[in-house]
Parts: structure tokens; C-alpha cells; sequence
């Protein structure tokens, strides 16, 4: 069991170390005063390609670093939720947590749109697109919580376990968002505020369920029924009083 922990706990570091670099070389490139980087950063922008490499890289480590942990044997299959569950009490938790916790945020959104419209940011994403985003989101994200709790669940426990692991899931995207600047803007700040309220919710659900197919779907159905949300609020004729902030 004490090499196991060992194990995953290494994939945890690795995660870890190469989010941090990442994050840390882009904001070197964006601060660069120099006409090579520059250079670079427009080139890749302008490059067709560019997405299409972006989101590979990211399914590779959001998903690859987990699946390779299984693949070695530092990680088993119930630990990161992939087995072990009961469907049917997994199906009804995911269902109550979905509701009552989409519920909640979209009265948090409500309010803020009626508190400070003037910094009411834009839809991130076209309508007809949402639902993939959120379900691809859900499998990245949830699948990397599932890593960083692992190591926690094997010392302490599910319950200290999962928590702990949220907890630096949570750090490592505090100093993440720092470094890309993501508190800077309205749109980042809903945008980590959102994530982290659907982490708290499905990391709850993970001590009642053990369920990591559970966690991916509560999180899709919170994502897109969120960005839905969204849209209409930010299509909605401003109340009386709103329109000159806008």
C-alpha cells in the first residue's frame, strides 16, 4: 500500500510540475519584450493548426497522466472511481447534486447579472457548442481530480482523502490562474468561481458514490445547464435602472 501511494503520488508531482511549467512559460512568452517571441505567439495564433494541437495536448495530459498511472499499476481502478460503485444510488446522487447545486449557482449568476451589470461578461462559447465543451471539461477535469485525490484516498481515508485532493487541485489552479492572468477579468473570475463551485459539489458527491462516471456527468449537466443560464442572462433586456451601465 506504501508503494502505491509512492507511485501515485509521483504521477500527482508529474501533473503537477508540468501544468506549473507550462503556465509559467506562457506567461515568459507573453511578457518577453523580445521580437522572436512575439513572432512565436502570433505565428501560433494565426496557425489553422493551432487549436486543433491545443486541444490534443490537453486531452493527452488531462487524460493521458491518469490512464497512464492505471496502465503502470500506481493507481487501481476503484480508487480514481472507475469501479466499485452502485449505479442506481450513483444515477439518484448525481441527479439531487445536479439540481440542487445548479440551482444554487444559477441564482448566484442571476444576482451577480443584477449586482454588476456593467462588468457582465459575454457567453464563452456558441450555444450549439455547449454541450460538447462541458462534456469534454468534465471528462479533463474530473479525471485529474481523480489523480490528485488518489494518493490522499490511499493515506487517509475517502472522506480526508477526497478533500485533500480538492484542496490542491483547488491550489494548483489558484497559481495556475495567476500566472495566465485569469483573475484579472470578469469573465475569469466567473469563469474559476463557477469551476471551483462544481468541484466542491462533485467532490461531495464522490464521498457518497465512488463514482468517477457519476462526478463526469454531474459536472457536464452543471456546465451546460450553467452556460445556458448564462446566455440568457446575458441576452435578457437589462431591468429598469441597468441601461445606462450597460
Amino acid at each position: 500500500m506504501a508503494d502505491q501511494r509512492a507511485e501515485l503520488a509521483g504521477w500527482v508531482l508529474l501533473s503537477l510540475g508540468i501544468y506549473l511549467l507550462v503556465a509559467l512559460a506562457e506567461r515568459w512568452l507573453l511578457r518577453a519584450r523580445s521580437k522572436t517571441a512575439a513572432h512565436v505567439l502570433t505565428w501560433w495564433h494565426q496557425w489553422p493548426m493551432s487549436p486543433l494541437l491545443s486541444g490534443a495536448a490537453q486531452y493527452a495530459f488531462f487524460l493521458g497522466i491518469p490512464f497512464a498511472a492505471v496502465v503502470s499499476g500506481s493507481a487501481d481502478t476503484r480508487t480514481l472511481g472507475l469501479t466499485g460503485s452502485d449505479p442506481l444510488a450513483s444515477a439518484a446522487m448525481a441527479t439531487a447534486i445536479t439540481l440542487g447545486g445548479g440551482g444554487l449557482l444559477a441564482a448566484a449568476l442571476g444576482r451577480w447579472r443584477q449586482s454588476a451589470p456593467s462588468v457582465w461578461p459575454a457567453p464563452p462559447e456558441p450555444a450549439q457548442s455547449a454541450g460538447w465543451l462541458a462534456l469534454w471539461e468534465a471528462a479533463a477535469l474530473q479525471s485529474h481530480m481523480a489523480l490528485y485525490r488518489g494518493p490522499f484516498i490511499l493515506a487517509l481515508g475517502t472522506y480526508y482523502g477526497v478533500f485533500a485532493g480538492l484542496a490542491l487541485a483547488i491550489l494548483e489552479r489558484l497559481a495556475v490562474g495567476l500566472l495566465r492572468q485569469r483573475w484579472s477579468t470578469p469573465e475569469g473570475v466567473q469563469g474559476e468561481v463557477i469551476l471551483a463551485s462544481i468541484a466542491w459539489s462533485t467532490s461531495l458527491l464522490f464521498v457518497s458514490t465512488n463514482s468517477l462516471w457519476a462526478c463526469v456527468a454531474t459536472h457536464a449537466a452543471l456546465r451546460w445547464g450553467l452556460a445556458l443560464v448564462w446566455r440568457r442572462l446575458t441576452t435578457s433586456r437589462p431591468a429598469r435602472g441597468e441601461a445606462d451601465s450597460l
